[in-house]
């Protein structure tokens, strides 16, 4: 058996770069500053009621989750029934 190795030509596998270029770069065009996303959309309109409510409190958020989280329910039913067996065993 012979090698053909030596009929191989072996090059550099990237392309010819410049030094500022790079093979994933992508270009991307500048924004058009008068072309406004979103402004022919309903959304603001939608929006209205939202904004006009009065900003929750962390605490407002707490009793939510408490209200209705199963897991922080379960969890609630776990340490009550942990307390009510503990004040037993001391009775």
């Amino acid at each position: 058996m012979q090698n053909d190795m030596g009929n191989m030509h072996l090059g550099n596998s990237q392309q010819s770069l410049g030094p500022d270029t790079h093979a994933t770069m992508t270009l991307q065009e500048p924004g058009n500053p008068e072309h406004v996303t979103g402004s022919n959309l309903p959304a603001p309109e939608l929006l209205k009621d939202v904004a006009a409510r009065t900003p929750m409190a962390l605490a407002d958020y707490q009793a939510l989750a408490d209200a209705n989280n199963p897991t922080l329910k379960q969890a609630n039913v776990i340490v009550h029934r942990s307390q009510e067996q503990a004040r037993q065993a001391g009775l």
